[in-house]
C-alpha cells in the first residue's frame, strides 16, 4: 500500500504556509434563477430572493425555529443588501445580516452568530490504485507547464471526436464538496499544512485507522476544537467513515460530505445558538492589560461579540481588568465563543502588576506608563450603538470609579489574558 499527498504536494512540502480558515458568507446564498419558467424576470428574482433566503434561516437559526424565522421575514426582498448573476442560471443574493441578526432576536428567535469554531479537517481518499491521498486543498491543481522541448506529441483529433479530459487527483473532487458544504452550512474549515512537523506526527495510517488520540495531539498547534476525520474507500466513495471530535466529545459515523457537514454544523449549533431568554451576567478578569491601547482593543473586542449584549468595566488593578457581560448564553457557551481569540484562557487566581500610586487612584499599565481612571474616561465613548438605527439596543460601556475589594478579582467567572496586539485573534 501506498501513501501520498494529493494536489500540489511537493511544493507543500518544500514551502508549507501556516493554514486559514475557508472564508464563510453566513447572509450570501447562490440558488437556481428560473427566468424561464416564471412568468416575469422579477417574479423570478422574488423566488430566487426566498429560496436564499431559507438558505441564510438555516445557517443561522435552529431547526425547530426555522418556521418561526421564515414567517418573520414575509417580504424577502426588503432584507436584501445586493445581487448578482452566477453561474448556469443561478442567483447570487446577499442579504443584510446585521439587521436580520436583530429582527430574530427581537422576536426572542435563537441565533447563531458570526463567531463561529473552525473545523479542522483530515481526509484520505483512496484512489483504486492502492494509492491513498491526503487532501491538502480545496481546489484543484493546475497543470504544470511543460517544455516544449519535452512536449509529447500530441496524436490529432478526428473530426466529432471528444478530446479526452484531463486527469485530475481523486482529492480534487472532494477538496471542492467539502469548500461547499462548509458554505452550505455556514462552518469554518481549514486544512493540514502536511509540513514536516504535521508529517512527523501523523501518518496517512494513523488518518485511514481513525487514530483520534494521535490525530487531536498533531491538530493541537492548530488551536481548534473541532476535528474532522474522514477516510474514502474506492469500493463505496459515497459513504465515507467519519470520526468528529469536538472537546472532549466524539461521534463517528458514515456518510457523503453534505451529511457529514450537516451533523456537524446541527451540533455546533445545538451548542452556540443563543437568544435572548438564555442571557447570564458573567464576569471576566482579563490581565496584560498593558496600557490605554490595550483597554480599548479588550473593550471593542467584547462588545463586537455576537453572543454579549452589554460590557461592564466594573474596576482596574495594575494591568488586571474586572469585566461584566451580560452574555446571551451561559458562562461555558461564552468561554468557547472565546477560544482562539485575543483573549487566552489562563487558571485562576491572577496576580496584577503592582503599582505605587497616589491613594485611591484606579490605574492601568504598568509602574513606568501609568494611565489613570481619568484618562481613561476621557478617551473612551459612554456608550456603543450597535446596528443600523436608535431602534437597536444600546451596548454601555460604563467605567465605575473607585476599586472592588481584592477577593472580587479572584471570584471572577472567567479568567483571561490579553494577547499581544497583532497576534492571534486579531
Amino acid at each position: 500500500m501506498r501513501f501520498w499527498l494529493g494536489g500540489l504536494a511537493a511544493i507543500l512540502l518544500l514551502t508549507a504556509t501556516p493554514s486559514a480558515a475557508a472564508p464563510v458568507d453566513l447572509f450570501t446564498a447562490e440558488v437556481p434563477f428560473l427566468r424561464d419558467i416564471a412568468s416575469t424576470a422579477d417574479e423570478a428574482r422574488e423566488q430566487a430572493y426566498a429560496a436564499a433566503l431559507d438558505a441564510v434561516i438555516a445557517r443561522i437559526v435552529p431547526f425547530e425555529s426555522r418556521a418561526q424565522a421564515q414567517a418573520v421575514f414575509e417580504q424577502p426582498q426588503q432584507w436584501v443588501q445586493g445581487w448578482r448573476e452566477g453561474e448556469a442560471d443561478s442567483l447570487v443574493v446577499t442579504f443584510d445580516g446585521r439587521a436580520l441578526t436583530t429582527m430574530l432576536r427581537a422576536q426572542r428567535i435563537p441565533v447563531w452568530g458570526e463567531e463561529r469554531p473552525t473545523t479542522l479537517v483530515w481526509l484520505a481518499v483512496e484512489d483504486g490504485r492502492g494509492n491513498r491521498l491526503l487532501l491538502d486543498s480545496f481546489e484543484p491543481p493546475e497543470p504544470e507547464p511543460v517544455p516544449v522541448e519535452n512536449a509529447p506529441q500530441v496524436p490529432l483529433v478526428e473530426a466529432g471526436a471528444t478530446p479526452a479530459e484531463p486527469q485530475l487527483p481523486p482529492t480534487a473532487a472532494y477538496g471542492a464538496a467539502v469548500a461547499d458544504a462548509a458554505q452550505r452550512f455556514g462552518i469554518p474549515v481549514m486544512l493540514p499544512r502536511y509540513d514536516e512537523t504535521d508529517l512527523a506526527s501523523v501518518t496517512p495510517s494513523d488518518i485511514w485507522g481513525g487514530f483520534s488520540d494521535v490525530i487531536v495531539a498533531a491538530s493541537a498547534r492548530y488551536d481548534v476544537e473541532s476535528i474532522l476525520i474522514g477516510r474514502v474507500s474506492s469500493r463505496n466513495p459515497s459513504s465515507i467513515r467519519w470520526t468528529w471530535v469536538f472537546g472532549e466529545n466524539e461521534s463517528r459515523f458514515a456518510g457523503d460530505v453534505n451529511l457529514a457537514f450537516a451533523r456537524v454544523g446541527g451540533r455546533l449549533m445545538s451548542q452556540f445558538a443563543s437568544s435572548p431568554e438564555g442571557s447570564a451576567d458573567v464576569r471576566i478578569s482579563v490581565v496584560a492589560v498593558d496600557g490605554l491601547a490595550d483597554y480599548a482593543r479588550l473593550v471593542n473586542f467584547l462588545v463586537g461579540r455576537s453572543l454579549v449584549e452589554d460590557v461592564r468595566v466594573l474596576a482596574m488593578r495594575g494591568d488586571q481588568v474586572l469585566v461584566s457581560v451580560d452574555a446571551l448564553a451561559g458562562r461555558d457557551r461564552l468561554a468557547r465563543l472565546l477560544e482562539g481569540t485575543v483573549l487566552e484562557r489562563v487558571d485562576p487566581p491572577l496576580r496584577a502588576v503592582p503599582f505605587a500610586g497616589r491613594a485611591g487612584d484606579v490605574v492601568l499599565g504598568s509602574p513606568e506608563a501609568p494611565v489613570t481612571l481619568g484618562e481613561i474616561a476621557g478617551s473612551m465613548p459612554p456608550s456603543v450603538t450597535v446596528g443600523p438605527d436608535d431602534t437597536v439596543p444600546r451596548q454601555s460601556i460604563v467605567t465605575v470609579p473607585g476599586t472592588l475589594p481584592p477577593p472580587a478579582f479572584e471570584e471572577a467567572d472567567l479568567f483571561y489574558r490579553l494577547r499581544p496586539a497583532g497576534g492571534v485573534g486579531d
